[in-house]
């Protein structure tokens, strides 16, 4: 079943809403080595763990340090599948002053692949992914500890493309990307020994 999902945890049952926003500012990725470590997640890991269906997904290239540091957009795209299935972690929730439930989830993270480590190279990690094959896996109420451990590596680099995109956007704000050329791709010379 597919559901809309608000993006940042909120990892227990019942909360004021001011409370949860905040939490939600520090749950949009989850370190999948730290999964059953953090308190926000470990009790969610086993049960309500979810996949987050997406085209594609923006990262940023950091070039230089200081003030030459010099940031470059990248949209990061499925190679040979329509989407990427990225896992996650989802709970419900209960506002207690609406009394209103909602839903909210995170992106489980691992370290990058080779190509996207040159891309995302201020923290060398990666939206953890799956082939449409090791969906319903992932999914699976059984699995233990040491088996959805064993599931956070790495997506296989030959299965995505990615390429630079403008700077013109903030990417990072739907209000100012939701048109189509936003994922087009723009050629920065300066680059081209960094990623081949």
């Amino acid at each position: 079943m597919i559901q809309p999902s608000e993006w940042g945890l909120v990892p227990f049952k019942g909360m004021d809403e001011k409370k949860a926003k905040e939490y939600q500012k520090f749950t949009v990725n989850a370190k999948g080595e730290e999964l059953y470590e953090k308190k926000s997640f470990k009790d969610l890991i086993d049960s309500q763990r979810c996949i987050i269906i997406v085209e594609g997904f923006y990262e940023w290239m950091h070039v230089g340090a200081g003030k030459n540091l010099v940031k470059y957009p990248f949209y990061i795209a499925p190679k040979d599948e329509e989407f990427f299935f990225i896992a996650g972690i989802w709970n419900e929730w209960k506002n207690f002053t609406t009394k209103q439930s909602s839903l909210s989830s995170v992106i489980i993270t691992s370290e990058a692949n080779p190509l996207m480590a040159k891309i995302h190279n201020s923290k060398k990690r990666m939206p953890l992914m799956f082939h449409s094959s090791q969906v319903n896996n992932w999914l699976s109420r059984s699995l233990t500890r040491e088996e959805v451990t064993s599931m956070i590596r790495p997506y296989d680099e030959n299965r995505i493309k990615a390429h630079s995109i403008t700077k013109k956007f903030n990417h990072f704000q739907k209000e100012t990307t939701n048109i189509p050329e936003i994922s087009d791709y723009v050629d920065y010379p300066e680059l081209q020994m960094l990623i081949n």
